[in-house]
C-alpha cells in the first residue's frame, strides 16, 4: 500500500513540476516564432490594406523604390517590399520596408517603414523641413525634400495615407512604443 501511494505522490509531483515547464517553453517558442517572422502590429492593417489597395489598382509600373539615403541623419538602406497580413506589418532587421500596396515613386504615396532601431530609423526624429532624401527606384533617383515632421498616436493610420505625390516615412517612438513618427516629403521640382 505504501508503494502504491508513493507511486501515485511521484506521480503528481511530476505533473505539478512538468505541466508548468512544458506551457512555459510552450509559450516562449511560440513568442520567439513570432518575433523570428519579424511581423509587428502598430494599427488595424485590415484597415490599412483597405485604404492603400484603391492605390494600388491605380499604379501601372509597380517597379519599387530600391533604396534610400537620408544624408541628415547618414542613414542608406535597402528597401524591400513588404505586406500587411492578418493585421501584422512585416518588417526586416536590417532593411527598410515599402508597403507594397502604396505608390511607387512618382505615381503617388510611397509608404516606407522600419524598425524604431538605432541601425535603422532610431534617428527619424531629427528631420526637419528642408531636409533632403534621396529615394532610387532601380537606376532611377527621385530627390525629396521634408516637409513636416511630427508624433501621432499608434492609432491614427489616416496620418499616413493621402493621394498626393509625396513619400511617407513611418516607424515607432516613444516609450513601448505607443507613438508613431510620421515624416512627410516632397518631391523636388
Amino acid at each position: 500500500m505504501a508503494y502504491i501511494i508513493n507511486f501515485r505522490d511521484k506521480i503528481i509531483r511530476l505533473f505539478v513540476f512538468l505541466v508548468p515547464a512544458v506551457l512555459f517553453y510552450t509559450s516562449y517558442r511560440v513568442a520567439t516564432t513570432i518575433r523570428d517572422q519579424q511581423f509587428y502590429v502598430p494599427m488595424n492593417a485590415s484597415f490599412v490594406v483597405d485604404l492603400v489597395d484603391q492605390h494600388e489598382r491605380k499604379s501601372t509600373t509597380k517597379q519599387p523604390p530600391t533604396s534610400i539615403y537620408i544624408p541628415k541623419i547618414n542613414k542608406q538602406h535597402v528597401i524591400q517590399a513588404a505586406i500587411v497580413k492578418d493585421n501584422a506589418w512585416q518588417l526586416f532587421d536590417t532593411s527598410v520596408a515599402w508597403l507594397s500596396t502604396s505608390a511607387v515613386p512618382g505615381e503617388g504615396n510611397v509608404i516606407l517603414y522600419a524598425h524604431n532601431w538605432k541601425n535603422l530609423w532610431g534617428d527619424l526624429h531629427k528631420l526637419v523641413p528642408g531636409d533632403a532624401i534621396e529615394l532610387h527606384q532601380g537606376e532611377r533617383s527621385h530627390l525629396y525634400t521634408v516637409i513636416e515632421s511630427k508624433t501621432v498616436s499608434k492609432h491614427d493610420v489616416e496620418a499616413i495615407f493621402s493621394e498626393d505625390n509625396r513619400l511617407t516615412l513611418y516607424t515607432c517612438e516613444g516609450a513601448f512604443d505607443q507613438k508613431r513618427r510620421v515624416v512627410y516629403a516632397i518631391p523636388q521640382q
